[in-house]
């Protein structure tokens, strides 16, 4: 049985990650190790008409305590930069080397802990909707 899951995210972890991220968490400690996810509680359906498809946002993804609104993403307890020069696998990658260390020790580097208070709403911008999207509601 596992006993907790230490997890490596990027602002790009969506959909299936925060999925299993979140799912987890009534049942064993999850440990977010990186940046804040990328914030995508919701599932689409595609619906055909005419020469387009539209994804309609069709339900909202929640775990057994009913918490699903991350829609800002969510936090990393330890944080670590996707460092891009290492090599997958990498022992010295920056998110990898901090997830090592989280398993060996339970406990974040000191430095990069990062307390809940501390921890910023969103690290992406903000995209003004156009077109199709402002009519939706969508961004």
């Amino acid at each position: 049985m596992v006993d907790r899951l230490v997890v490596i995210t990027t602002s790009a972890s969506a959909s299936a990650s925060e999925l299993v991220i979140n799912g987890l968490r009534p049942f064993i400690p999850v440990v977010i190790v990186g940046d804040r996810t990328y914030g995508k509680p919701v599932g689409q359906y595609a619906i055909a008409f005419c020469d387009k498809v539209l994804a309609a946002v069709a339900f909202k993804l929640t775990n057994a305590d009913g918490q699903g609104d991350y829609f800002d993403g969510l936090a990393p307890n330890c944080a670590a930069a996707d460092d891009l020069d290492a090599q997958l696998g990498d022992p010295g990658e920056a998110s990898l080397k901090e997830a090592l260390t989280v398993i060996a020790t339970g406990a974040c580097t000191p430095a990069t802990a990062v307390p809940e208070r501390a921890r910023p709403q969103s690290s992406r911008p903000v995209i003004r909707a156009t077109g199709w999207d402002a009519v939706l509601g969508a961004h």
